[in-house]
């Protein structure tokens, strides 16, 4: 599984968000498996802190990230500090929880998003 999710990884991630051998053993070993092959939610099953949202903290080069900012940055694509993610999981209750990165989506103001059910949202 981790030679297949390595294979996945973003030929031009930034070296400082490169997930490793390591980091990828760690999530699969949350998550059950590959996080990236199904319509179905993946779920977390490690500490997920709850604020307005839920949250995962993952512990990365020493110090606590975002996990889902790590895993759209290494599979999905660019990521700046001002975009935020949104996830769009078919079940609500699995939202934030969820690292099966075909429902994570970047959402920025101003840009219209395309869902993969169809649905397209409009910004002003």
């Amino acid at each position: 599984m981790v030679d297949k999710l390595i294979n996945l990884q973003r030929i031009n991630c930034p070296s400082d968000k490169l997930l490793s051998e390591k980091d990828l053993r760690r999530i699969i070993n949350r998550t059950g498996g590959i996080i990236n092959t199904s319509n179905e939610c993946i779920l977390w099953n490690g500490y997920i802190t709850l604020n307005k949202i839920y949250y995962i903290n993952f512990y990365f080069n020493g110090k606590k990230c975002a996990l889902h900012r790590l895993l759209y940055i290494n599979f999905k694509g660019k990521l700046n500090d001002n975009d935020y993610l949104e996830f769009i999981c078919f079940n609500k209750s699995n939202k934030g929880k969820c690292c099966n990165i075909n429902h994570i989506i970047k959402k920025r103001h101003n840009n219209n998003i395309s869902y993969p059910n169809g649905n397209i949202v409009y910004f002003d």
